[in-house]
């Protein structure tokens, strides 16, 4: 099998030091039905640190504490860096903008290791479509 080149681009900022800040989860004594609908609900923030860095934040929740199987909330940390190509004034928006593509990986790995050591079965959480996502979020509109 063959594979085929593929030209990477670099982003205008980089994450660093991504750190796990906070976990709230408990197994409740509901069982799993089969095609239950999940409850997920996602949040994001950025706080800017000065024009060349900003610090962003990503929640997860997923599930109820209570007539619900498990509740999982969890929330990770990024500092994010710009190379320079973000103009001035930009910065903060920019890296808003990327919190999902930059965090949402660490918050899929954290919640499918947190299902398996509570013996349900594990739930991946979906790859998001970040451009529509943003788009979406812009208007104002309900993400289905």
């Amino acid at each position: 099998m063959d594979y085929e080149y593929y030209k990477l681009i670099r982003n205008s900022i980089q994450v660093r030091q991504v750190q796990l800040m906070s976990i709230d989860c408990q197994r409740n004594d509901v069982k799993v039905q089969e095609n239950m609908p999940l409850d997920m609900a996602i949040q994001g923030k950025t706080e800017l640190i000065d024009s060349t860095k900003a610090v962003i934040y990503l929640k997860v929740t997923l599930g109820r504490k209570q007539d619900y199987p498990f509740y999982i909330d969890i929330v990770h940390k990024g500092l994010c860096y710009s190379n320079g190509e973000v103009k001035d004034g930009e910065l903060e928006k920019y890296a808003n903008d990327q919190i999902i593509p930059l965090l949402l990986p660490y918050a899929r790995e954290s919640v499918s290791s947190i299902m398996t050591k509570m013996n349900l079965p594990v739930y991946t959480i979906p790859t998001i479509d970040v451009l529509g996502t943003l788009k979406v979020n812009r208007q104002g509109e309900d993400i289905q």
